[in-house]
């Protein structure tokens, strides 16, 4: 699972939040961001270690909704500007 979250419209190199579930040597949910767009320019937030699948769905449901209270919005490549 992964969500990208912007707080004003994204344009080239605008501040963005991404969040993922990872199942690499143990599940994992990381917050990772930046300015500067592109995986290797984005700096790791917050590592947080799950147990299995529903753990780690359960920490990234939480952090979702602390994003969204700190006024970060989910991107949908949908939504219309």
């Amino acid at each position: 699972m992964i969500t990208a979250f912007y707080k004003q419209k994204p344009t080239m190199d605008t501040p963005y939040r991404e969040l993922v579930i990872q199942h690499k040597n143990g599940w994992r949910v990381r917050l990772s961001g930046g300015t500067k767009w592109g995986r290797e320019n984005a700096k790791e937030l917050k590592v947080v270690p799950a147990r299995d699948f529903e753990d780690a769905k359960a920490v990234f449901d939480k952090i979702f909704a602390e994003l969204q209270e700190e006024g970060w919005k989910a991107y949908s490549p949908y939504e219309p500007w």
